[in-house]
């Protein structure tokens, strides 16, 4: 007896049907065990054999240390706090915040997702093997660093953060490679400090390309360009401290544009300390130091610009003065000119009143400062400040000081003093440039011997020293 043909074909679709059900249903029933979480939820609570998947915003508490494999934010945004160590991996989600704890992660993949660090310490966990095939340990559109540590090391070739974003206005952001250190398409850096350090390359842009060389051309342009306002592609630092360094013959930062109007810089390279494919702009007050001393770029352009940059070079190398590539660039504030009722800078010297500490001198000058004595040694603190002495300024700057009425160079005005510029006042002694600078306190030109009774009056109480300095200009 011969079948319909339309009976044989639904046979042939039932059996079909027997036969591919079971490998799905398989599938399901082998799936990873999930966990559900939204919501205020504590450490303690997480499952560490499952899947955790975040089903609306959630503020995680740290109220216990806790391993967990991934937690995947299908919904929302993810805030951690609390004072205890979390560590897994995180996929996916709007955004996630750390406020305090630790969280310590091989994988960090919020996609066009943002990272908000306030406190606590982000920590990127090395790992040598790439299990879920990409190249980075953080991908995320905007990583914003306003306290706490970031820190992150890879040991992979290509384990590297991959941002398109980075605002750093406080606490640390430390990156360390053995490939490129920190890659993204703009950093902006207002306040706390950056390291960023790698084997090829310190600081990278790879031409452009937001979210780093593996971020797709076409979106992370577009990301641009619908923020145009906000972000631009480079490194602009307004303020805080950036060091960015090739631990082979690389280059220490690569970005489109270079740009440092406040803060500071240090970038070192064998290959290129600073290499840019467009501009190296500095603000006013800022200098450029370079260890060979002076400086050069290729096709150097002096210009003045509307947008407050007071120098900037169309260019891509900064060089030396003798033409080679600086291996070392150092970008950071020019000393500010003191000017004080106890110390005023003139020209080469500092003039200050007699018997000053010399932390006093030294809140002044600014960090990093330092006074030496004519031997070299540094003075501590609470001796006082004397003729003949040296101020180093942060910057290298060295200024001789002279304590007006100070001739010998003890810090204080004594009769022997008066003594010695009489003695010169009369042809008897030869004043070096600081001693004289020191005895000039009538206001001419040369010594005198009413410069000595002044000192003299000065010495026994009768003169105020400050009227000296104030007629100093």
């Amino acid at each position: 007896m011969r079948r319909k043909p339309g009976k044989l074909l639904s046979l042939l679709l039932c059996a079909a049907l027997l036969f591919t059900a079971a490998p799905f249903t398989a599938l399901a029933d082998d799936g990873p065990p999930t966990q559900e979480i939204s919501g205020n939820v504590k450490a303690s609570e997480l499952s560490e054999d499952k899947l955790l998947v975040m089903k609306g915003d959630t503020v995680l508490t740290l109220d216990e240390d806790k391993t967990v494999g991934r937690i995947r934010m299908d919904e929302g945004s993810l805030t951690i706090e609390g004072d205890a160590v979390l560590e897994g991996e995180i996929m996916f989600g709007d955004s996630l915040t750390i406020n305090g704890g630790t969280l310590r992660s091989k994988l960090l993949y919020l996609t066009d997702g943002e990272i908000n660090v306030n406190g606590g310490l982000l920590e990127s966990i090395p790992y040598e093997d790439d299990e879920d095939g990409m190249p980075y340990c953080i991908y995320a559109s905007i990583l914003n660093v306003s306290g706490g540590e970031v820190r992150v090391k890879g040991e992979g070739h290509e384990l590297i953060p991959a941002v398109t974003v980075v605002n750093v206005s406080g606490g640390l952001l430390d990156v360390e490679n053995v490939s490129h250190g920190l890659v993204a398409g703009s950093i902006n850096v207002s306040g706390g400090k950056v390291r960023s350090v790698g084997r090829v390359g310190g600081m990278d842009n790879f031409d452009g390309m937001a979210r780093g060389y593996y971020g797709d051309p076409e979106s992370n342009v577009e990301f641009f360009d619908e923020r145009e306002n906000d972000y631009h592609f480079g490194l602009f630092i307004t303020g805080g401290e950036v060091e960015t360094r090739s631990t082979a013959n690389g280059y220490g930062c690569y970005m489109p544009t270079i740009s440092v109007t406040g803060g500071r810089l240090t970038a070192i390279g064998k290959f290129a300390a600073l290499e840019s494919s467009h501009k190296i702009a500095v603000g006013e007050g800022m200098r450029i130091s370079v260890p060979a001393g002076g400086y050069a770029t290729d096709e150097t352009v002096l210009e003045w610009e509307t947008n407050g940059f007071k120098r900037s070079w169309t260019g891509y190398l900064i060089n030396t003065a003798d033409g080679a590539v600086a291996d070392e660039v150092v970008i950071e504030p020019v000393s500010s000119v003191i000017d004080a009722e106890n110390a005023k800078e003139v020209g080469e010297s500092v003039f200050t009143l007699p018997g000053i500490a010399a932390a006093e001198l030294l809140a002044l000058a600014g960090e990093g400062a330092s006074v030496l004595k004519p031997d070299g040694t540094p003075l501590t603190e609470t001796e006082k400040v004397g003729s003949g002495m040296t101020l180093v300024k942060a910057d290298g700057t060295k200024l001789t000081l002279a304590a007006v009425g100070d001739v010998d160079g003890n810090g204080e005005i004594e009769v022997t003093d008066a003594r010695l510029v009489l003695r010169q006042a009369v042809g008897l002694e030869n004043f070096n440039d600081w001693e004289t600078a020191a005895g000039l306190v009538a206001g001419g030109s040369e010594i005198e011997v009413n410069d000595a009774r002044l000192i003299l009056r000065a010495a026994v109480g009768l003169e105020a020293p400050g009227e000296w300095l104030d007629k100093i200009a």
